[in-house]
């Protein structure tokens, strides 16, 4: 659904600037920038394994109180932030190869987007 609801924004926002990509090639340049989404599903698995019922908890005293599981936290958090910022990366280059748009017109245009997206989720 997530892909679909994006390829949608792209494909709109980018027609209407002038995009040459079809329906299908937005459709499958989205689906390949998932693919760091998998990645993060495993490091889910991970934190889960490591934290138990304290990954999703807002007072962590095990974890406050382990230099271990800080450390295995904040390196988490750091996979987690490189693995978004890989899908965003791979977004901006396949959605501007889907148009025949310039990198910069896609990070832009993608940017765009996932702003959109930001404000129809908190509406």
């Amino acid at each position: 659904m997530f892909c679909m609801i994006y390829s949608a924004v792209f494909y709109g926002l980018e027609r209407f600037v002038g995009g040459k990509g079809r329906w299908r090639d937005v459709q499958t340049a989205t689906a390949a920038a998932m693919l760091p989404g998998v990645a993060k599903l495993i490091l889910w698995l991970m934190q889960l394994a490591v934290f138990r019922e304290e990954a999703w908890m807002e007072l962590t005293f095990r974890i406050d109180s382990s230099f271990f599981l800080l450390v295995a936290y904040f390196f988490f958090l750091l996979l987690d932030a490189i693995l978004t910022v890989w899908a965003i990366v791979i977004l901006a280059g396949a959605v501007s190869e889907a148009h025949e748009f310039p990198l910069w017109k896609g990070w832009l245009l993608v940017l765009t987007g996932i702003g959109l997206g930001c404000v129809q989720i908190r509406i």
